[in-house]
């Protein structure tokens, strides 16, 4: 089984996109088995909506997350998870920072479909629909590229 977090900072924009993105493109894949996505963020309260703009970008996709609910990060998702993808570098950071010595996975960024190696998604919280447009133009992009190597 494939288990794979992705983490933002309050898990209400970024992260709930990325993991209804990437479980739409399993759905896409006719792929209902096998995996484990799930979401969470650095500094997350429990239980908060997606952002109204994550929802409807999110929903643009083909991806409808306004049942996800926010969560913070914890040390049992080093056990849960395989693969944690942060959507900045400085979630990269904290992540790897906190990190069991015993977690053998693997902490990323966002791989792109470009020969540009990684995305940097920036949060659109606060901000108007383009930036939650531009968030979810750079996920769906990581999330075709994240599939492609996970499923290699």
């Amino acid at each position: 089984m494939q288990r794979v977090l992705f983490v933002c900072t309050g898990n209400i924009c970024r992260s709930p996109m990325a993991e209804g993105l990437f479980q739409a493109a399993l759905d896409g894949y006719g792929e209902h088995t096998g995996w484990l996505v799930d979401s969470a963020g650095t500094h997350a309260g429990e239980g908060i909506c997606p952002a109204p703009a994550a929802v409807a970008v999110a929903a643009a996709y083909g991806a409808d997350i306004s049942a996800l609910r926010s969560r913070p990060l914890e040390q049992a998702d080093f056990v849960r998870f395989d693969t944690i993808v942060a959507l900045d570098r400085g979630h990269l950071d904290l992540i790897s920072f906190i990190r069991p010595e015993a977690f053998a996975g693997t902490i990323t960024l966002m791989p792109s479909t470009a020969r540009s190696g990684f995305i940097e998604v920036p949060d659109p919280y606060g901000g108007n629909r383009r930036g939650y447009e531009t968030a979810g133009r750079l996920i769906a992009d990581g999330v075709i590229a994240l599939l492609a190597e996970l499923r290699s």
